[in-house]
């Protein structure tokens, strides 16, 4: 009885702080600390893509990166092989002729944040754009963020995905709803101050506030976003600057997909945890802790629980039979409180919590991987490249 108590105590807290940053992000969608948009602002850009061992994806990527709707006297385009060992640099000098700058890593690749800081040096534009090579952008992205550098408290902005196969798996209806709850808060933090969760497949900064990235840190975009408030600017989460990618269909390689970034964010997270507490504002006292909590300790949290069900079975199956009933109630309700306001079916809401479990068990193994030293490497996705 007192394991069962104890589950139901720690369970209950654990619902009510997701409850509760649910409820701060439904309460700031709207409202919005204001940022001066100057639609006729279009600062110089350098569009940095950064690309390892793509020679499937590299000439659509360039190719439709040529196809971008800017003033071409103001937009840098630089192609930066970091090392690869395929043909992606050889294909990527055919470009040269439509005015796209092609380098290549003199040395071994040392991960991509190592690459980048090697192209931010050769970047001339004030505005720093990376975008992945396994995404499209839309032809108006630089439009309709751009304007947003007008207001000097913004530092940086991302995008927002759209996926290309939403329907096609399970794994690929996962990611939408995965995607549809993280846009809701990166918005949300945006609106009240910053975002943490930063798209690397379309990120813009300003080159003054950034010269190099720490190296030994995978999730580049994490770090921009967390290095941009530092510095005392805003990093804002925009809907509806676009890019469109595909999802891993197969379970399998989104477990590798999502295990690999996991351990990514948990790493930057640690690394930047002194931003927490900091200063007397919402990102620091609220934004922060929360995201440390969901990505680090959430995650063990939740696997003690699901550890202590079976051995309460064990002693009392009965009243573990009743406390799990009322306890999963409880946790459906709350979760339907906030889903329905989003207009969410019954199947929406499941797939939410299955969306929720799945994400957990891969920060879990994420944050080991990167304890131990051995994380899962970075390999392109074949699912994912079906250009």
């Amino acid at each position: 009885m007192i394991l069962i108590m104890i589950f139901i105590g720690v369970a209950s807290i654990y619902i009510s702080l997701y409850a509760s940053y649910g409820l701060f992000v439904l309460r700031n969608l709207k409202s919005c600390d204001h940022v001066k948009k100057d639609l006729a602002f279009l600062p110089s850009v350098s569009l940095i893509i950064c690309a390892y061992n793509e020679e499937r994806t590299i000439s659509r990527k360039l190719e439709n990166t040529l196809e971008i709707d800017y003033p071409k006297d103001r937009l840098e385009l630089i192609a930066f092989d970091n090392g690869s060992t395929d043909g992606t640099f050889e294909i990527a000098k055919n470009f040269k002729k439509n005015g796209v700058k092609v380098y290549s890593l003199n040395g071994k690749n040392k991960g991509k944040s190592a690459g980048l800081t090697v192209a931010f040096k050769l970047a001339k534009g004030d505005i720093i754009v990376i975008s992945d090579v396994d995404c499209f952008l839309k032809k108006d992205v630089l439009l309709k963020s751009m304007p947003y550098f007008a207001d000097p408290s913004v530092g940086a902005v991302c995008g927002s995905q759209i996926l290309l196969n939403p329907d096609e798996s399970q794994s690929t209806q996962m990611e939408v709803s995965l995607q549809t709850y993280y846009k809701l808060i990166r918005k949300a933090e945006s609106n009240i101050d910053s975002t943490i969760l930063y798209n690397g497949e379309f990120a813009a900064f300003r080159r003054s506030l950034i010269g190099r990235l720490d190296e030994d840190v995978g999730a580049d975009d994490t770090q921009i976003a967390i290095r941009i408030k530092e510095s005392g600017h805003r990093a804002l989460f925009l809907n509806e600057a676009n890019f469109y990618e595909y999802a891993p269909s197969n379970s399998k390689m989104r477990w590798k997909q999502k295990v690999r970034r996991s351990s990514q964010v948990v790493q930057a997270l640690l690394r930047y945890r002194y931003m927490m507490f900091r200063r007397p504002d919402t990102y620091s006292r609220i934004i922060y802790p929360w995201n440390f909590f969901m990505h680090v300790i959430s995650p063990f949290i939740f696997v003690s629980l699901l550890v202590i069900l079976p051995i309460m079975f064990i002693f009392d199956p009965f009243a573990s039979a009743l406390a799990l009933t009322i306890f999963g109630f409880v946790v459906l309700l709350s979760v339907m409180v906030i889903e329905l306001q989003l207009k969410k079916n019954l199947k929406g809401i499941l797939s939410t919590l299955l969306t929720f479990a799945h994400g957990q068990l891969t920060l879990f193994v994420g944050f080991w991987s990167l304890m131990r030293k051995k994380p899962y490497k970075w390999h392109p996705l074949e699912d994912t490249r079906r250009y």
